[in-house]
């Protein structure tokens, strides 16, 4: 099989939450790199690889040597990616180790929906600073304490055991909770509920009568993938066209998906480096 077949085969079901696809991504990137004679169509699938992976700097270093001036697609495509670059840090797609964690026991968290879980907590031994035993996961991203705390168990934070240890709340900030109408689910968020990674602070969103529930970080691409492109309530202070445009995950603009408990009605947050 050629290379152009094999990347006409990645490219057509590309999934960058596929570690296996990620991976072979990477292997075919190098089996490019590593011919002593690179054909233009070579050079050009290079720059869609390393587009694909957000290597976007070096997709467009390589594309500014093979591009032909003159041809429109080209100049289409050299905007972009000096359009992706100016949007300053990205972060390349990586192939991490994919580990089956179903067997590990995790509490419900009101706040926080199932499927999030994976985002929040990294399934590694670690001894947990608060309970002091050797635990199987860890939040990932910790608690504003005085203290420095480098390791809370999930069974630590769904008791209000570390946020009463270390004197500290797992959230920055609480956004739209005027009509809340039960103070307890705010301790519960604060005190109970592990906190996602951000870049300015993890801000947490309600709606309706209570606090939303986080659904998980995105971009533009994964709303897309939902369904709710046009269906969601934006707390980001940035027009839709703008989103569409700069909202990417892991990138210089990121998103923070949650659901209302109560109508159900999806809630975008973001914040930028």
């Amino acid at each position: 099989m050629t290379i152009q077949e094999k990347f006409q085969i990645l490219r057509k079901s590309f999934d960058k939450k596929n570690m296996e696809q990620v991976k072979a991504l990477y292997l075919l990137k190098d089996e490019i790199l590593a011919l002593e004679e690179k054909e233009e169509v070579h050079l050009r699938i290079l720059v869609d690889i390393y587009t694909i992976l957000q290597f976007f700097e070096m997709a467009l270093k390589l594309f500014q040597t093979i591009m032909d001036e003159k041809d429109r697609k080209d100049q289409k495509k050299l905007a972009r990616l000096k359009q992706l670059v100016d949007l300053g840090y990205h972060q390349p797609l990586k192939v991490k180790e994919i580990k089956d964690v179903s067997h590990i026991p995790m509490p419900k968290f009101k706040y926080v929906a199932d499927e999030a879980l994976n985002e929040l907590f990294q399934f590694e031994t670690a001894i947990c600073d608060c309970c002091e035993k050797e635990v199987a996961a860890t939040a990932i991203a910790g608690i504003y304490a005085i203290e420095d705390v480098d390791a809370i168990c999930p069974d630590c934070i769904v008791s209000g055991k570390a946020a009463q240890k270390f004197n500290g709340e797992f959230q920055d900030y609480l956004i739209n909770d005027e009509n809340v109408i039960n103070r307890e689910w705010t301790k519960e968020v604060l005190e109970r509920t592990p906190g996602y990674v951000s870049w300015q602070g993890n801000n947490w969103l309600a709606h309706c009568q209570d606090y939303a529930q986080f659904i998980g970080y995105v971009g533009w691409e994964e709303l897309v993938e939902l369904g709710i492109e046009n269906d969601f309530e934006n707390f980001t202070d940035l027009p839709k066209e703008n989103l569409q445009q700069y909202l990417v995950n892991d990138g210089h603009i990121q998103g923070y998906l949650f659901r209302c408990l109560q109508c159900q009605t999806y809630l975008l947050y973001a914040d930028m480096s």
